[in-house]
């Protein structure tokens, strides 16, 4: 047998507007500078990947923003050799973000652009259209004439990274140039090169060189970075001709930035007709900051999207990057294309802003619990997407969201392999329809009618299956599919019949089956299953268990020309139960192959293979039946895996294209349509590196050509054998892994019809169509309107010149292959005349409408409506509007040179209701309230609450003001619509003072209020039970706890007053107790009395004395006369209460309060001791510590009789032993008289002068 020959095209996927600090600079060139196209905040003007991060192109200045690379690659838990265990990293990303401003520079230059790329960027991101964009061409040179006057700024990338120059043309001026760093650590200079430093690392520019030229000679001019006293940095230059242009160049690098390059994970690809490649990954890449600085930014909060990659047919160019996604991050499934090529993706979001076209089936994010996959957090759930690009990607032709209130698209309960949870895809049929089987955990997951199973069936999961038309805007039909435990679908197609073939894994031994279905009843623990499903989704025409008593799963299916079914999958069931009519088996293989009859009753042949460790080897990621129907298989191991085995063991044929594995590779597995002969057995992958896939679907060209996404070179390898230097990327740029795309192509003896249209499908008559043949090993062709042949040539075209829809058929024929001969056919669809119906509309007064044709609904045709003021869009078929007024709106519908006008009537009833003025009165008044307008006939109303309303049917009831409150009155209309509306009803109040807050004693009366000023009011006081007279204006209460009393005050009925209210507070106060003591101080002008208070619970005190003196002293000193009453009156005041306490005593003559002095000599010799003398008394007691009590008189005598000395009513009434001039008096025996108020004594006393 002839050896099939095979070409193997590889190309590495690099998202080049993220990741471009490649090992050999190589993606630089790839990429570029993309202008800013509304995808990014205005300061933006371009925008270019650099390591773990971006450089944005602002007005005048850079904005660098980096983020940590070690943390995104730890996100990648599979990023460590030999470590497949999700680490505990945070969600945070760190990010720092530095800003260069050039000073004084000029703004709003406009850039000159030059070399771009043959590559388009299309940016759908987040649900504002107006900031998609598309189309993008990256730049690798921008200019900015004149940044200062006479100089340039041109920035570019070169071999070795970023760079910039200025050109300082002669009259300009060096000096001018200034760049402010902003958010930087520091920034310094050293050894000439300078130093910005940030919390991830140094950015540096190398020691910049400064150049003139002439006659193509360069000539160095000294240069160096200068540090100006503001922190800004300038050029120091030498000498140079000021007449010649000056060139100064500085390099811009990243040489000590830790982490490594932006990971971009591999998950799923497809090809078209004409032999593009298709790779879809997740991309991690940096936002334009708010900020400058250090900050944090979640994993995959806006920065974590889905990126698709169209290649050419040899992988030598990237023919577009189209970024999908919105502030969450998103998974790609699976893809395909339609027969238009298309691109349709399906995936999973957890972005409530996912980008959504207009007319998509559903615009509405339902989101579930918080989950996660691979290190990436969905924070709000999940819920499923499909979205449809042009051709050139340059239109998001359609794109709607799907889902319940659970987690929908996420296979989790069933996952066993690596990224089994990404499992799921989609497929179109003959029409363009779109087919989706998958897994949803919602309960409330969108159904339709006469579905097969329209409710959930149970568990933790269930499997779900959906057909949408092809323009995304309709649901065809919805079914569950699942048993009353865990159900999950792993892939799917459609059949030649258009029937729907799907395949899983379940835990359900109530599974839906067919009566005649191969095994009916449940294995255990995991069984796989195939289901088949009409075109209708009203029928389960075949359903079978896979399974035995252990685990087993379907992972993928397929069919062949005769609809036989075919499936991929895994087990660990031991022996030959899954060899059935093979002779090429593997006992106790636990990767199986098997081919069934259309309706999944008898097994037409199984195989397994492996290397029968007991558990799988690899994890299934494709599978075809090619025009011939032999089969390929292709799955990945190794230590990535927790379930598989890894690839030692597996078996390869001589001609393997790779026959050794490090146990970490993919395994390719080719073998006849009767499982007979293996034709071809290889492995592909990398020495060192760990090569598997993040999760999705790949595809097979029937042609026999394997489309494969591959996260491939992990730890930062380039091993992957058989990449070429022409490929779009021949090294892995990053330091981890990267998104490898395979081609290989087994050049497969089979003819192959294919061709593409050069014109849209759908035109005007006469309507010229062109055709170019793209089929493989044919060399007869029979092209065909619908039965008719029309042309043999290899290439056709054709003028359609009357309307209709046309089969375009191409039969493709050779005697050499091994089917002779394949058909394939397009859809064309010719207009003479847009003849499209818009029927009236009716519609309420602020109802929701949705105007245009229900035709007309593919996107090559074009429309334009008129008015479009009040218009959701203008532009679109069935644009939406909040109903106003009645209006008659035209459209005109366009489609190649076809143009029409179409008008639609749209009704709206109900005449718009405002409300009668402003609802306020007087508080008690009455007024009309309600909406404006002149009755309608046949109009109710209905108010509530009905409280204080005189009606609750009438238009304009009368409402009394009993206080603020809000009415609701339900309007039903005549002709069936209803208002509702909120009628606010304010009672005014206007404001007085009803007085100060009063303090009272407990059951006294006190006075409350103010008077009436101006005597023309009536009041009224509440409560009333502890008021003398409630209707004045200062009633007096009695109260025995703390009371509010409120008033109102009414105006006369004449005035245009308000009634006004206030309130004011009695506040209880202690009754206080009078009490107090004294102390009496006799003196000769009479009795002092020194009062102390003692009084409990008192603010104030008035003293009443009998003298006739008053005191509010706390403890007073008054003076009483000799034989008299002393009466004192304490009155204690606490607010209004009050107590008193009088006391009286009788005064005696002074006398009374002294005692006799007995001592009968004294002498005064200054010692202190004795030196005067009173006869007598001593007062008692003595407060102010005196020795002799004044007001007394005293009389000295010698022996002779003589008087000597005297001293009367003197306070010092004592005698020191001299005469009354002074003369000291010798000793001796003296004779005194002594008088005291009343009481005089006589006797003798002796004077000692020793």
């Amino acid at each position: 047998m002839k050896a099939m020959q095979r070409t193997l095209l590889l190309f590495l996927l690099v998202f080049t507007s993220i990741t471009v600090w490649a090992v050999d600079g190589s993606v630089y060139q790839r990429s570029g500078f993309i202008p800013n196209g509304g995808q990014w905040p205005s300061a933006v003007k371009y925008r270019i990947g650099i390591q773990n991060g971006a450089l944005f192109v602002r007005d005048g200045g850079l904005t660098y923003v980096l983020y940590d690379g070690e943390a995104v690659k730890a996100k990648h838990d599979h990023s460590h050799a030999g470590n497949h265990e999700t680490e505990n990293t945070s969600d945070l990303i760190r990010h720092h973000a530095v800003q260069m401003q050039l000073m004084g520079a000029n703004s709003g230059i406009q850039a000159l652009t030059e070399d771009g790329s043959t590559t388009r960027y299309n940016y759908y991101q987040g649900n504002i259209q107006s900031k998609w964009a598309s189309g993008l061409q990256a730049w690798k040179k921008i200019n900015y004439p004149e940044i200062y006057p006479n100089t340039d700024w041109i920035i570019y990338t070169g071999a070795t990274g970023i760079k910039y120059d200025f050109n300082v043309k002669p009259g300009g001026n060096a000096s001018l140039i200034k760049m402010q760093f902003t958010g930087s650590e520091s920034v310094s200079i050293r050894n000439n090169t300078l130093y910005i430093q940030t919390s991830l690392g140094e950015i540096i520019e190398q020691a910049p060189v400064a150049w003139q030229e002439e006659n193509g000679v360069r000539e160095l001019v000294a240069c160096s970075f200068r540090q100006n006293q503001d922190g800004s940095i300038g050029f120091d230059l030498g000498q140079y001709d000021h007449s010649k242009l000056l060139t100064i160049d500085p390099q811009l690098i990243f040489a000590t930035y830790s982490g490594s390059t932006d990971d971009n994970w591999g998950y799923t690809a497809t090809y078209d007709n004409a032999g593009n490649g298709y790779s879809g990954g997740i991309v991690f890449g940096a936002n334009f900051p708010t900020t400058t600085g250090a900050y944090q930014e979640d994993f995959g909060g806006g920065v974590l999207d889905v990126g698709i990659l169209k290649y050419n047919p040899d992988g030598s160019d990237a023919l577009y990057v189209t970024y999908i996604g919105g502030s969450s991050p998103e998974l790609p499934h699976s893809m395909i294309v339609n027969e238009y090529d298309e691109l349709l993706i399906f995936g999973t979001t957890g972005s409530d802003d996912f980008p959504v076209t207009s007319g998509a089936y559903s615009s509405d994010y339902k989101g579930g619990p918080s989950t996660s996959f691979d290190g990436i957090t969905f924070n709000d759930g999940l819920d499923m997407f499909v979205c449809r690009l042009s051709n050139d990607g340059s239109q998001l032709l359609g794109s709607t969201l799907i889902g319940g209130t659970g987690n929908d698209g996420l296979n989790e309960s069933l996952a066993v392999n690596y990224a089994d949870q990404i499992r799921g895809a989609l497929w179109v049929d003959a029409n363009n329809n779109v087919y989706v089987g998958t897994s949803t955990q919602s309960t409330d997951f969108p159904t339709t009618a006469n579905a097969i199973q329209p409710n959930y069936g149970g568990g933790s999961q269930d499997g779900i299956v959906i057909k949408l038309n092809g323009n995304l805007s309709q649901l065809i039909w919805s079914t569950y599919l699942g048993g009353s435990d865990a159900d999950g679908i792993f892939y799917l197609v459609v059949d030649t019949d258009e029937r729907a073939v799907v395949t899983g894994g379940t835990q359900s031994s109530n599974f839906p089956t067919s009566a005649s279905a191969n095994q009916g009843t449940f294995g255990g623990d995991k069984d796989g299953f195939a289901s088949v499903i009409d075109s209708a989704g009203t029928t389960l025409i075949a359903s079978t268990f896979i399974g035995t008593g252990g685990y087993d799963q379907s992972f993928i299916v397929g069919t062949d020309k005769t609809n036989h079914i075919y499936l991929f999958g895994q087990t660990e069931a031991t022996g030959n139960t899954f060899n059935v009519n093979t002779a090429i088996g593997v006992s106790g293989g636990n990767q199986f192959l098997m081919k069934y009859d259309p309706l999944l009753t008898t097994i037409v042949w199984s195989n397994a293979f492996g290397s029968a460790s007991g558990s799988p080897d690899i994890a299934p990621t494709a599978l075809l039946v090619d025009l011939c129907d032999k089969i390929y298989c292709t799955g990945w191991g190794g230590v990535l895996n927790p379930f598989g085995q890894g690839t030692n063991g597996l078996i390869t044929t001589p001609d393997a294209f790779q026959s050794s594995t490090d146990n970490n590779d993919f395994y390719l597995y080719v073998m006849d349509n009767q499982a007979q002969s293996l034709i071809y057995a290889s492995f592909l992958g990398g020495p060192n590196s760990l090569d598997h896939v993040d999760g999705g679907t790949s595809r097979f060209d029937r042609k026999g050509v394997i489309y494969q996404s591959i996260c491939a070179g992990c730890g930062g390898q380039s091993d992957f054998p058989g990449i070429t230097a022409n490929s779009f990327s021949p090294t892995n740029n990053s330091f981890n892994c990267n998104n490898l795309l395979v081609k290989f192509d087994f050049e497969s003896p089979i003819t192959v019809s294919a061709f593409a249209s050069i014109t849209d499908p759908i035109g005007c008559a006469p309507y010229t169509a062109e055709f170019s043949n793209t089929s493989v090993n044919a060399d007869l062709f029979s092209w065909r309107i619908g039965d008719t042949e029309i042309s043999t040539a290899s290439n056709f075209t054709y003028t359609f010149t009357e309307s209709g829809t046309y089969e375009v058929v191409l039969i493709a024929t050779s005697s050499l292959t091994c089917n002779a001969a394949d058909t394939v056919s397009l859809t064309v669809e010719v207009i003479s005349d847009i003849q499209g119906t818009l029927l009236p509309l009716t519609a309420c007064k602020g109802d929701e409408v949705t105007l245009g044709p229900d035709e007309f609904d593919d996107p090559y045709f074009q429309f334009r409506w008129n008015p479009g003021t009040t218009l959701s869009d203008s532009t679109v078929r069935k644009p939406t509007l909040i109903a106003d007024s009645s209006l008659t709106y035209s459209v005109i519908v366009s489609v190649g040179t076809c143009v029409d006008t179409i008008s639609q009537q749209l009704t709206v009833y109900g005449t718009e209701r405002t409300l009668l003025g402003i609802a306020e009165d007087c508080i008690y008044d009455s007024l009309e309230i309600g909406p404006i307008g002149e009755y309608i006939p046949g109009t109710t109303f209905s108010w509530t609450p009905a409280t204080g309303l005189s009606s609750t049917s009438d238009q304009n009831p009368l409402a009394y003001l009993i206080g603020d409150r809000t009415y609701t009155v339900l309007i039903q209309r005549p002709e069936g619509c209803v208002d509702t509306m909120d009628v606010p009803v304010s009672a005014r109040w206007d404001v007085m003072d009803a007085g100060p807050d009063v303090n009272a004693c407990s059951g006294e009366p006190a006075t409350i209020g103010l008077p009436d000023s101006q005597g023309n009011h009536t009041y009224e006081w509440t409560p009333t039970a502890f008021l003398t007279n409630e209707t004045s204006a200062t009633p007096s209460a009695t109260v025995f706890q703390e009371t509010q009393f409120n008033v109102i005050q009414f105006p006369e009925t004449t005035s245009n007053e308000c009634p006004a209210r206030d309130s004011l507070i009695v506040k209880i106060v202690a009754k206080p107790t009078a009490l107090f003591g004294f102390e009496l101080y006799p003196d000769c002008k009479g009795m002092n009395v020194a009062f102390s208070d003692s009084s409990i619970s008192s603010e104030q005190l008035l003293w009443l004395f009998s003298n006739g003196q008053t005191s509010t002293e706390e403890n007073p000193l008054t003076v009483f006369p000799f034989k008299d009453s002393l009466v004192v009156q304490l009155i204690a005041k606490n607010g209004e209460c009050r107590d008193t306490f009088t006391f009286s005593q009788y005064i005696d003559d002074i006398s009374k309060y002294y005692k006799e002095n007995n001592s009968n000599a004294f002498s005064p010799n200054n010692d202190g001791i004795n030196d005067c003398f009173s006869p007598a008394l001593q007062l008692v007691p003595q407060p102010w510590d005196i020795a002799f009590v004044p007001c007394s008189d005293i009389f000295i005598y010698n022996r002779w009789g003589e008087l000597i000395f005297s001293a009367e009513d003197n306070d010092s009434a004592c005698w020191n032993g001299k005469t009354e001039s002074g003369v000291e008096l010798p000793e001796g025996v003296y004779y005194y008289r002594y008088r005291f108020g009343s009481t005089e004594r006589a006797g003798f006393v002796e004077l000692k002068r020793q």
